[in-house]
């Protein structure tokens, strides 16, 4: 008899136009029907009505705590809807699993329901792809939103002991898609912002392996197809929209300026270094001691000087001014100069031995005529 009762409650909660016509069974032992006289189950509820928008076929109410009930919905939905005034708690003592059995099946996540509609929240397809803002998520993790989301950020990191730091992907843009990764530290008396780590074998890196570090960025086209980038900038450093350095789609980089042109570094400004070492193929000068070398005649040199204003093979002032110089081959046309001038010199130092060896000559002739 103790089984029998509960059936008998659940039973009185039925819609009237759902078992008016059918007959029930409650035997002492054996399986319990509602709505019909052979159930195949322990206990089974078979509800006949023909209009879609009857009432809940089943619900459970709690008559101690107004606007809490179970129901499953109309026979046009199918839906087992849980709802209670202040919230609803699903729970288990062990694991607990949910999902939709059918292996073509999606499992969602609404809110919102109004009948047979509600918003969808987040979906879990068959494959496992998830989809938030969704229901055609393309990757593991598909997330969509809009510039009328009250939540502008695609996604975002914080910590409770730290309120003031975090780290989130937003729109850098208002008018264009700009994935942007922002973040901060919770220091305020220090300059803490994103740092990046790679970690990497430290293991020798083969010299044809371009594509292989600790930490690298890559950029290419956004084509079906991706190309290498010919005309784009690849990479820009800003200090809040001032450019700071910038790599070209050739390599070119240009730092305190955006306009590197020709050059594969361009500096805006002045350039610090113990050291700077030049290697280039311009022959180094010691031609100049070669005995097939000729060397001009000083007075060819006062003449091209007194005709240009400046010294054979050197820039003038006016293409320094415009295009500036080449420090290797600035160098090797002074180390020439300076070896031009050193057999100057050597020619010099010859002549006056002569005239020093010519003078000492007159002079003992000169002294000897003296003492006669």
């Amino acid at each position: 008899m103790k089984k029998i009762i509960p059936f008998l409650t659940l039973a009185a909660m039925l819609p009237v136009v759902g078992v008016a016509q059918t007959t029930n069974t409650f035997p002492a032992t054996g399986n319990v029907g509602i709505g019909t006289t052979a159930p195949n189950a322990s206990f089974k509820l078979n509800i006949h009505t023909a209009a879609a928008s009857s009432d809940n076929m089943v619900r459970l109410v709690h008559d101690g705590i107004t606007g809490s009930n179970f129901q499953f919905g109309t026979p046009g939905t199918g839906y087992g809807v849980p709802a209670h005034q202040t919230g609803n708690v699903i729970e288990s003592f062990r694991d607990l699993r949910i999902g939709a059995a059918n292996a073509n099946s999606n499992l969602f996540f609404e809110t919102g329901r109004i009948n047979a509609t509600a918003t969808v929240r987040m979906k879990i397809t068959n494959t496992g792809l998830i989809g938030m803002g969704t229901e055609s998520p393309q990757s593991q993790l598909h997330v969509n939103t809009s510039s009328a989301t009250p939540f502008p950020n695609f996604f975002k990191i914080t910590q409770t002991e730290f309120p003031a730091g975090y780290l989130q992907i937003v729109n850098g843009a208002s008018s264009a898609l700009l994935p942007t990764i922002a973040g901060r530290a919770d220091a305020p008396s220090r300059t803490l912002g994103i740092n990046v780590v790679g970690e990497s074998n430290d293991i020798p890196t083969p010299l044809n392996e371009p594509s292989t570090a600790a930490i690298m960025l890559s950029a290419r086209s956004n084509a079906a197809t991706p190309v290498a980038l010919t005309q784009a900038n690849l990479l820009s450093i800003n200090n809040y929209g001032v450019s700071m350095l910038m790599v070209k789609a050739n390599g070119n980089i240009g730092i305190g300026t955006t306009s590197p042109g020709t050059n594969k570094l361009a500096v805006e400004g002045t350039i610090a270094a113990r050291k700077v070492k030049v290697t280039q193929t311009t022959p180094w000068p010691d031609y100049v001691f070669r005995t097939d070398y000729r060397l001009p005649a000083l007075e060819e040199v006062a003449t091209h000087i007194k005709e240009k204003g400046h010294l054979p093979g050197i820039p003038t002032e006016a293409e320094v001014a415009a295009n500036g110089h080449d420090l290797g081959d600035m160098n090797t046309k002074l180390l020439q100069k300076v070896e031009e001038l050193t057999l100057y010199l050597l020619e010099m130092k010859a002549g006056n031995d002569k005239l020093k060896a010519e003078n000492d000559a007159i002079r003992k002739r000169l002294e000897q005529l003296e003492k006669r």
